[in-house]
């Protein structure tokens, strides 16, 4: 089931949640732009979205659908997926055996996943589009090369049908 924030956008339900289990409650009240710009900032110090919730008592929802849904989160969404492949390069580097750099790997992954969602300008693929308008001699031209390849016989006019 989802969820409609405060900004009356609809978000997912994780499951259980600050409001206990399986619970469905709707975010109520707004961030204001001070604690906004505090989240921003906590963010970019590399601090955790669960303890940025606490410490500023609000709940964790709230911060997310703010981070995920508001075109001017955006910087602070850059921070957090920094900050999340920055946690996860460091456990490669420092990973002392196999498991833990396998850890730090799917880390990675994860926070590359949600950055090409997130952050699509920073962290999304392009994707190459090539579109060739032929008209007139050249689109019969490239139709006459096109029947010959296939053995398609035509009057060459056009294709044979």
């Amino acid at each position: 089931m989802a969820l409609v924030d405060s900004d009356k956008q609809i978000v997912p339900n994780l499951g259980k949640g600050e409001h206990g289990a399986g619970s469905r409650g709707v975010v109520s009240a707004a961030l204001s732009d001070q604690t906004k710009a505090d989240i921003g900032l906590r963010l970019d110090q590399g601090h955790d979205i669960r303890d940025i919730a606490q410490a500023l008592e609000i709940p964790e929802r709230q911060i997310r659908s703010w981070l995920y849904h508001s075109p001017e989160a955006e910087e602070a969404r850059t921070a957090c997926v920094a900050a999340g492949l920055g946690e996860g390069l460091n456990k490669i580097t420092d990973a002392p055996d196999g498991l833990e750099l396998a850890k730090g790997r799917e880390i990675v992954n994860y926070w590359k996943w949600i950055g090409e969602r997130l952050v699509r300008k920073h962290y999304g693929q392009e994707a190459a589009i090539q579109v060739n308008v032929l008209t007139g001699d050249q689109a019969q031209l490239r139709i006459r090369q096109l029947e010959q390849e296939l053995g398609i016989v035509g009057d060459g006019a056009g294709p044979a049908i």
